[in-house]
């Protein structure tokens, strides 16, 4: 299955341009006019839409999955990365692809390392 992937607006847009440039299904928060929305909108948004979440708003992002579990509440997975160079964020999303399997990112939060 292949990933749907949503970026938070704290990720490049260029990643998401690069990203389908090579085949995959990504979209930003700023190209579905939810820029500035609050971090519970872009998560369900992400849910509505069948994709998971990359973001560097680690803090707020594990709490939600936190507060998801506790409601039983199910999520499409969520990448998580440090501030990096773009080349490395690039690389660590393309790898997270490659060893990752859609299927197996509901509920999971994962890190870019």
């Amino acid at each position: 299955m292949a990933f749907l992937l949503l970026l938070d607006e704290d990720v490049p847009i260029l990643l998401a341009e690069v990203l389908r440039q090579r085949g995959h299904d990504v979209a930003h928060v700023t190209e579905v006019e939810l820029s500035g929305t609050s971090d519970d909108r872009v998560f369900e948004f992400a849910l509505e839409q069948g994709r998971s979440l990359l973001t560097h708003n680690v803090a707020d992002f594990l709490a939600l999955t936190e507060r998801y579990a506790r409601e039983g509440r199910a999520h499409g997975g969520l990448f998580l990365a440090t501030q990096l160079p773009f080349a490395e964020l690039l690389r660590r999303t393309l790898r997270a692809f490659r060893d990752r399997d859609a299927d197996d990112l509901a509920n999971a939060v994962v890190w870019l390392t």
